[in-house]
């Protein structure tokens, strides 16, 4: 059990070493730039029409995570919109004059130290009108709760678990091979089972 417990922590670690690295990335990439991920799907609000779609954006040092909702006049005009469900993702929005072009940041902006809650305040955030395949139509939008958190404390909570296996590793450095594995208490006594921590010495483990 024990050595489980071992094989799926030291699995955790390399899992979260490799997405500390991917977070370093993202949060220097945000600097300058906004990357999106998106899911819309149609549902209906207030007995109109409309679209959903949560939103996943690197922006400005943080991930933020929040919702739209685009209202429409009528049936067609959603269908003009879009037709089932859709997932999309947008790369290198370029920032200009503090937010993201192509890019509507939820009221508020970000906190001191990158953290961020919205809460929706009901009122609507304009009316917009496209063009998609020769059709036009208008929407009504509505920005939800968003929260962000800064790439910082992402990257400090990803580190713990490697930064525990390299504080162990520097321990086992110039310990001599008497010493238990774990808690390095001398065995030279009790070689079998450390008096310590219980360790088994790995000769008298059972295979």
């Amino acid at each position: 059990m024990k050595r489980l417990l071992r094989i799926l922590l030291n699995a955790a670690t390399a899992v979260s070493l490799m997405l500390c690295v991917a977070t370093i990335v993202l949060w220097v990439r945000s600097q300058w730039s906004s990357d999106e991920l998106g899911y819309r799907y149609a549902t209906v609000w207030k007995d109109q029409p409309a679209h959903r779609e949560v939103v996943c954006q690197a922006f400005q040092g943080s991930i933020r995570v929040g919702t739209i909702l685009d209202a429409f006049a009528s049936k067609s005009s959603a269908d003009a919109a879009q037709t089932g469900r859709d997932l999309r993702i947008r790369m290198g929005l370029t920032y200009a004059n503090g937010a993201a072009e192509e890019l509507d940041p939820w009221d508020g902006g970000l906190g001191r130290w990158g953290f961020y809650w919205h809460r929706p305040s009901g009122r609507a955030y304009g009316t917009l009108s496209f063009r998609d395949d020769a059709v036009a139509y208008k929407l009504t939008r509505y920005y939800g709760r968003a929260f962000a958190l800064p790439w910082w404390f992402l990257t400090v909570a990803l580190l713990v678990l490697p930064a525990r296996a390299l504080w162990r590793w520097a321990r086992t450095l110039g310990r001599p091979s008497t010493a238990c594995s774990v808690c390095g208490y001398d065995l030279r006594a009790t070689p079998d089972r450390c008096p310590e921590c219980g360790t088994v010495s790995a000769a008298q483990t059972p295979a």
